[in-house]
């Protein structure tokens, strides 16, 4: 995903005027390039790397901050809980309780109720920097030119509208700040409310089992706009929402101890603002402004010159319209699950009758798997069932 040689020579390509993003050396949207990271991290660390396993799961963190939106970054509470494990298993207590820490601001940003307060909060602070940007780029226009040998300092007059546009951005920008506040300490009132004893479970060495339970399928990728210019994601409904897991007949684990929340669709959606896409804006700009034009010289030359320069340039304004691709890439990594629940288990070494049962969100049951699982000594043992 990240060390190909061949995407050069595409991505150069793929921000040309002409041309398709299709055609551009796909390496994956951050959401996926941060799965992916977790599924190699996983992998190592099941196989006792425990070096290259931290460096996958960094290598998530890192991924994870590739968004525009501060509030969205790195907000992926399993890289942080394996991280804080692994440093756990190699007695880093420091950097253990460091990244544990991490996790839990993740899993508070992350958390459902907390969801649409963090939306609303982002969006006032990108309208507060705009507008703090805008206030100070206005009135260095105004402010005293020096002076210079011989004359006085100079002061550019504002006029009515100027002076009231100020004053307009003046009186906004501190009824932002109340408002990111309010939300702030909604935000604050939620995490107190909020359980995380399903993230101290995860990091208990003693806990030396690792159950994945993978539900649903990935986010589903299309193109939106006139000219296809935007890529926007939808989730494909599933029906497993709850589940009940019970170990040689008789351990059952509470529905509390699983780690829930680790969905691929809200880190899908909450990766937005890519550079790629307003060069994707730009192409669509220009290739309706073609359209435009090469409408209008056609026109003009029916009416002035049928055979002339307005039918040429015409054509060639109506050819570069057609050649010029805006179409944002739509390809997705359709292998994902829709969700990553986990549950940390403590088990004796050998051989146990696994149950997993899955539920409908009416608590209906509408599966029951049974099967084996080995048990090593190791205190990373990890089990997968989609």
């Amino acid at each position: 995903m990240n060390n190909i040689a061949a995407f050069k020579d595409l991505e150069s390509h793929s921000v040309g005027l002409m041309g398709a993003e299709a055609t551009k050396a796909y390496k994956g949207d951050p959401y996926e390039k941060v799965f992916n990271s977790f599924y190699v991290g996983i992998l190592f660390y099941a196989d006792n790397d425990f070096e290259n396993a931290l460096a996958a799961f960094k290598n998530g963190i890192l991924c994870d901050s590739d968004v525009e939106s501060n509030l969205y970054k790195s907000d992926v509470t399993l890289l942080y809980l394996m991280a804080s494990r692994l440093q756990s298993l190699q007695k880093n207590q420091s950097m253990a309780d460091d990244y544990f820490k991490q996790a839990q601001e993740a899993f508070y940003l992350s958390y459902p109720d907390n969801r649409p307060l963090v939306s609303q909060e982002q969006a006032l602070l990108d309208d507060l920097v705009k507008k703090q940007k805008t206030l100070s780029e206005k009135e260095s226009l105004y402010k005293n030119e020096p002076a210079t040998q011989g004359s006085a300092s100079k002061v550019k007059k504002m006029t009515v509208q100027e002076e009231k546009e100020i004053n307009a951005l003046k009186a906004d920008i501190p009824k932002l700040e109340a408002d990111i506040k309010v939300l702030v300490d909604k935000i604050q009132e939620n995490n107190r409310k909020i359980a995380i004893t399903s993230l101290k479970d995860f990091v208990n060495l003693n806990n030396n089992t690792l159950l994945c339970i993978e539900t649903g399928r990935a986010p589903f990728k299309y193109q939106i706009g006139n000219y296809g210019e935007k890529a926007v994601f939808t989730i494909k409904p599933y029906q497993a929402t709850g589940f009940n897991v019970t170990i040689d007949n008789f351990t059952k684990i509470q529905i509390g101890s699983f780690l829930k929340n680790n969905d691929v669709y809200y880190q899908a959606s909450t990766r937005g603002g890519r550079v790629m896409d307003s060069i994707l804006k730009g192409k669509a700009d220009f290739k309706k402004t073609t359209a435009d034009v090469s409408g209008m010289l056609s026109t003009m030359s029916q009416v002035y010159n049928p055979y002339g320069v307005f039918s040429l340039l015409s054509f060639a304004t109506g050819a570069v319209s057609n050649a010029t691709n805006p179409y944002a890439d739509a390809r997705h990594w359709s292998l994902l699950p829709a969700e990553i629940q986990v549950v940390p288990m403590r088990l004796n070494p050998g051989k146990h009758q696994l149950q997993i049962d899955a539920y409908d969100s009416t608590g209906k049951m509408i599966e029951s798997y049974k099967t084996e699982i080995e048990i090593t000594d190791s205190p990373n043992n990890v089990i997968f069932k989609r």
